[in-house]
């Protein structure tokens, strides 16, 4: 079931002209679980689909309409041909609406490449570390080498 309101507020990005994939990740920071948003998303983008394959129709059947019947005429020296049947598209399947609908598009972390600062900062802190390490085991004979060469 799609929730009202993730979809209402996706529209409401979209009309602002944010993207749908940032509309997504705002409501996935908002605490929204993933699957309901991509359901939201999935109808969102179905319903515009929809939407522009019914006006990329509508648009030319409104142009012949609206077009004065004298354009559709032949003149009177030409010979008539037979009027064209015009087919209907076909029904798009639903393996090709499954192609376009990519809207769980949530930012994955991108690799970090290792800088030679994180590198020579580790170095360190292991040498640290290590030198931590040789005072606690090794007390009393750093005591008795500081003591011989500080007298």
């Amino acid at each position: 079931m799609v929730r009202e309101d993730i979809l209402g507020g996706l529209r409401l990005a979209l009309s602002k002209g944010q993207s749908l994939p940032n509309a997504m990740q705002s409501f996935y920071n908002a605490g929204y679980q993933k699957e309901e948003i991509e359901e939201a998303a999935r109808a969102l983008a179905s319903t515009i689909a929809q939407q522009n394959y019914q006006q990329s129709i509508q648009q030319p059947i409104q142009k012949l309409v609206q077009a004065p019947k004298q354009a559709f005429q032949p003149p009177p020296n030409l010979v008539k041909k037979p009027p064209m049947i015009i087919q209907s598209p076909p029904p798009i399947s639903q393996k090709r609406i499954e192609a376009q609908q990519v809207v769980s598009s949530y930012q994955e972390p991108k690799q970090r490449r290792v800088d030679f600062v994180t590198v020579i900062l580790v170095v360190i802190l292991v040498l640290l570390l290590g030198a931590l390490v040789s005072v606690f085991f090794f007390k009393p004979q750093i005591v008795e080498f500081l003591n011989k060469y500080l007298e």
